[in-house]
């Protein structure tokens, strides 16, 4: 190869873009212009090295934080100074292969450059750093307010721009194992379930995920809530037993007792207890007497939060059959002061008619409501005609006592 160049120097300077063997020729003029000896010389000129990487990028996440990488080069040998931030080589500084180990939360970026046997230093060349920090979350699990056949789950799949993969729901009914009942995008953050068996047992949930450096992912098991409601006839009271509610990311803060009682049309918190402590999980009351039917849900509520996880509903009867009193003793002592009939209130739509025993009519009303003190009734029996809407007309007696 030959270049030619012309100066009026003792030194010179210039760039060879293309390597190979240079012939230089030097002839030194006096300042008499009186030429010298032509002097040549042979020059080499090396390639410059050209390293890159083994793989086109490289996959770092909060489960990996220390990544094996590789160069490789136009120029095998050399030196290799790989240049880090957000992270340290740990072991093979200098050589083609390395050890990094990456700081969690900190910009990552790569570089390279290698110095050839020769002495001569490659261009800088960048490596693509692709991080994945998923994290996945299951937020609530919840019987279905309007189909309690259905379950609704609430989740997210954090910081997961970089994951290749979809979601995963997994599910177990009752005291059985799980399996994958669903495969979603990575995006979704609800997913309604047909369980068809949340009166019988509760539903356990999970979702999960494979990440970009192959590790498995998943969110904390979350489970329905089971509620069952019994009642004792004889005692009048309604027993309720149900199971815990776990996961919630901050705990449970308290649950909630709701009721719906004959033909209410909607559940409201059960008064006088509307909630119990997040340890307690059975209620007790005595209150038979306050609808024929009654049906019950729990409601966890989340500390911290407005999350609410509602249970079945379970629902239980009671006869409520009237019972009349026969002992009146109107004195003002609120004890048998009134005409009274036991669960009157259930059967709002009646007739009453007082006679004394010689039969003459003394009193009558309307849709009576327990709410008569007889006291210009003189001591003595009293008969009486009770009609009651559905049931059959009932005749007895009762005692005025003062």
């Amino acid at each position: 190869l030959f270049r030619s160049i012309v100066v009026f120097r003792n030194d010179i300077g210039t760039t060879f873009n293309t390597p190979g063997r240079y012939t230089i020729s030097v002839l030194e003029t006096t300042n008499r212009a009186c030429p010298g000896k032509m002097q040549t010389a042979s020059l080499l000129v090396n390639s410059k090295p050209v390293p890159g990487f083994q793989a086109p990028s490289f996959a770092v996440c909060p489960q990996l934080p220390r990544s094996s990488l590789v160069a490789i080069s136009n120029s095998p040998g050399g030196s290799y100074n790989w240049i880090v931030t957000g992270g340290a080589v740990v072991a093979g500084q200098g050589s083609p292969g390395v050890q990094i180990n990456w700081e969690p939360d900190a910009n990552k970026t790569l570089a390279l450059q290698q110095t050839s046997g020769k002495g001569c230093l490659s261009d800088t060349v960048r490596g693509l750093i692709v991080e994945d920090k998923t994290a996945l979350t299951m937020n609530l699990v919840t019987v279905d307010q309007a189909e309690e056949s259905k379950v609704q789950l609430s989740f997210e799949a954090s910081s997961a721009a970089n994951n290749p993969n979809g979601l995963e729901v997994w599910a177990a009914r009752g005291a059985g194992g799980f399996n994958q009942i669903a495969t979603l995008d990575k995006v979704a953050n609800t997913y309604t379930d047909a369980a068809n068996n949340t009166s019988t047992e509760t539903n356990r949930y999970y979702i999960a995920n494979t990440n970009l450096c192959g590790f498995r992912l998943s969110s904390k098991v979350h489970s329905t809530i089971l509620l069952d409601a019994n009642a004792s006839e004889t005692a009048e009271t309604s027993s309720l037993t149900w199971t815990r509610y776990v996961n919630f990311r901050d705990s449970v803060e308290s649950y909630g007792i709701l009721r719906k009682a004959d033909a209410e049309a909607d559940f409201s918190p059960y008064a006088p207890n509307p909630t119990v402590s997040a340890e307690t999980f059975s209620f007790s009351t005595k209150n038979g007497g306050d609808a024929f039917k009654q049906c019950y849900r729990i409601a966890a509520k989340a500390k911290g939060s407005n999350l609410v996880s509602l249970s079945n509903s379970s629902c239980i009867d009671f006869a409520n059959k009237l019972v009349y009193y026969n002992v009146v003793t109107p004195n003002g002592d609120t004890q048998n002061d009134f005409i009274f009939v036991k669960n009157l209130s259930l059967y709002p739509t009646n007739k009453v008619v007082v006679f004394n025993r010689w039969g003459k009519k003394v009193w009558e009303a309307t849709n009576y409501k327990n709410d008569f003190e007889p006291r210009d009734f003189e001591s003595g029996t009293y008969f009486y005609h009770f009609d009651v809407k559905g049931q059959p007309t009932r005749t007895g007696w009762f005692e005025v006592a003062k």
